[in-house]
């Protein structure tokens, strides 16, 4: 008799995968064919010791194999088994009235595989149906008759049994997999973001994290602060290295806490400066008046803190405040490190208002004094050239903050 074991599959790679399983279990003589008349050819001149097949194949499907075999006195006699995706009632039941002797889901379990293989194999699967009446059931408004054994319709149940079993536990290895993984992203999403958060508005991190970049915007109304230490330079001579981080560090994250406090966004600091803005990201209409009440704070934080800074440092610190209204572009820029930041006239003059302001001063532009003018007492201080051009130069009317109204 002969002994091969033929594996019928269109699929190569299913092919494949059910050999190597079968010469693991030390099943050596093994052909395979890709389309069930093909097999069938093979089989009805040498017969074979087990055949496994797809169902859904070219020119003969799994089933009609199954049948031709089972219903040639020569060939009925050998083990047929089923390859199935799922653990389908109407395909179970169907490969039963095709007298199939068992079947085996995809992706295949080798343990399940072999067990099956060698079960078929010994002999004790097989009974003439030949003396068996046939039973008509009906599933999914389908006809099938069934003439099987019962042993081979338990073998069929039993299949089925092991099958959800294991694709259960594949399944919960599966699900703990994606929970892991899943665990992983989030954590590492949680990492970015905070990572991106200190160095970026939180509006901004999100838009970069979700899409992956932040279009340039223009901002038609915002207000730029600038801080300044005044004669910073002999101020950090007469100190060491870490005393001057270490005061810095203390100012500006006191600088930090006042401006978000008044809602207004950190850009950079630059050297002993310190650039802000109000109303960009996040667009508003008191950014004029926030900036205002923050600089003004600040000032007033240097004077307490000043006895304090100077028994520490042995040195008098003062700053200085320049603030300046109007549009601006901001946006993200750099590859590999990455910031936010702004660009424009707006810019240019508070810039120019902090560097003309004195020790202990916020000096305002003209177009942000127009929007602060109901709450703020000041002292002109006359027009400020700006920028000199080929054709004309330009001014602005600058203002020092002597104090805030009182509301009554």
């Amino acid at each position: 008799m002969n002994q091969a074991i033929v594996i019928v599959d269109d699929s190569p790679t299913q092919a494949i995968l059910l050999e190597r399983i079968l010469i693991q279990g030390n099943y050596r003589h093994i052909l395979t064919f890709k389309d069930g008349l093909e097999a069938l050819n093979y089989l009805k001149a040498e017969g074979a010791a087990l055949v496994i097949s797809d169902i859904n194949m070219p020119l003969m499907s799994g089933y009609e194999l199954c049948k031709h075999l089972k219903t040639d006195p020569r060939l009925r006699s050998i083990p047929f088994i089923l390859c199935t995706v799922l653990s389908d009632p109407e395909e179970i039941i169907r490969g039963i009235e095709y007298d199939a002797d068992n079947y085996i889901t995809k992706p295949y379990n080798a343990d399940i595989l072999l067990s099956t293989v060698r079960y078929l194999l010994s002999g004790k699967a097989l009974k003439s149906i030949s003396q068996e009446d046939k039973e008509e059931i009906f599933l999914g408004n389908q006809k099938y008759s069934i003439g099987a054994s019962r042993q081979k319709i338990f073998d069929f149940l039993f299949t089925t049994y092991q099958n959800i079993l294991d694709q259960n536990q594949v399944q919960a290895v599966l699900q703990e997999e994606l929970q892991k993984a899943y665990t992983l992203l989030e954590t590492s999403h949680r990492e970015q973001e905070s990572l991106l958060t200190n160095v970026l508005p939180t509006p901004v991190a999100h838009e970069l994290l979700s899409f992956g970049v932040v279009e340039p915007l223009r901002y038609a109304d915002t207000s730029v602060m600038f801080f300044d230490f005044v004669n910073f330079t002999s101020h950090a001579k007469k100190i060491t290295p870490p005393q001057l981080l270490t005061a810095l560090e203390y100012y500006f994250d006191a600088f930090d806490y006042i401006i978000e406090k008044h809602r207004i966004e950190k850009i950079k600091t630059i050297g002993d400066g310190y650039m802000c803005v109000g109303g960009v990201p996040v667009v508003n209409d008191t950014h004029a008046l926030d900036c205002v009440l923050a600089g003004m704070e600040v000032i007033q934080y240097i004077q307490e803190q000043a006895e304090t800074i100077k028994e520490m440092f042995q040195v008098s610190w003062k700053i200085r405040v320049g603030i300046s209204s109007g549009p601006l572009i901001a946006g993200v820029i750099g590859k590999k490190r990455i910031s936010y930041d702004i660009w424009g006239d707006t810019v240019n003059i508070a810039s120019k208002m902090e560097a003309l302001s004195e020790a202990g001063q916020v000096t305002i532009s003209s177009a942000t004094y127009e929007k602060v003018k109901s709450y703020v007492e000041v002292t002109p201080k006359g027009k400020i050239l700006i920028s000199s051009q080929e054709n004309e130069d330009q001014f602005v009317e600058a203002y020092v903050i002597e104090k805030i109204k009182e509301i009554v």
